[in-house]
């Protein structure tokens, strides 16, 4: 079977708005040294699936090119995980905010970390496409 990363990422569309979904009514508070910034759940599972959506897209633009299949389905999976995390963390975030200070202070955190992994695994994105044009333009103008 042959993954193919517009896929992975298309169906985490559905996923993400099924967690939120079944999730409470939850917000994503990211608290970066004295400033908070605070999400609803609902602007997450949007902006998350027009992300999803836009690089999904991008794959299937690009599937007549030969992009290195080894680095599509990291960029996909590591892409849709961190933002199932995050949207997870949304959930969680709310549950605990009024009982446990500290737990939602260690939520943060991993937010915080899941974000940054989201946004590194966005150069494996561009690194793939680099290698293709290189590719191509290596490649005789006949061998195709």
């Amino acid at each position: 079977m042959h993954l193919k990363a517009y896929k992975i990422l298309w169906w985490t569309i559905p996923l993400i708005f099924i967690q939120i979904t079944l999730g409470t009514e939850s917000t994503f508070d990211l608290q970066l040294h004295d400033t908070y910034f605070v999400f609803s759940s609902w602007h997450i599972t949007i902006l998350f699936s027009l992300i999803l959506g836009l690089l999904g897209g991008l794959y299937w633009i690009l599937k007549s090119f030969k992009l290195v299949q080894f680095l599509s389905i990291i960029h996909a999976v590591g892409t849709s995980l961190s933002l199932i995390g995050i949207a997870l963390i949304a959930i969680l975030q709310t549950i605990y905010r009024s009982n446990h200070l500290e737990l939602f202070t260690q939520l943060n955190s991993i937010g915080i970390i899941a974000i940054l992994i989201f946004l590194i695994i966005q150069i494996i994105f561009i690194i793939n496409i680099v290698v293709c044009l290189i590719r191509e333009k290596r490649r005789p103008a006949g061998n195709k």
